[in-house]
């Protein structure tokens, strides 16, 4: 299957599910990133940076084979290379 149609399957679940399920942004978040990576099994993360402060992004919910960053500031960059 192409990428197009995975993404969108990611679009089809995520409306089907998040539709009927009245639930905060941190909810939605959550269920979003379950799907991505359920979908895309050979990404390493999928998450959510969010704004805490002006020049802050802390960890939001998030599905990965990996610990992710707690904070990055803004102008930093975090970058995973494999090289196989």
């Amino acid at each position: 299957m192409d990428k197009s149609h995975r993404y969108q399957n990611v679009l089809n679940t995520s409306y089907a599910v998040l539709q009927d399920y009245p639930m905060d942004i941190i909810g939605r978040m959550s269920i979003i990133t379950s799907i991505l990576k359920t979908e895309f099994s050979e990404w390493i993360f999928c998450g959510f940076y969010r704004v805490v402060k002006p020049n802050l992004l802390e960890i939001g919910p998030y599905q990965g084979n990996l610990i992710a960053c707690g904070h990055i500031t803004f102008g930093r960059g975090v970058l995973w290379c494999s090289r196989n």
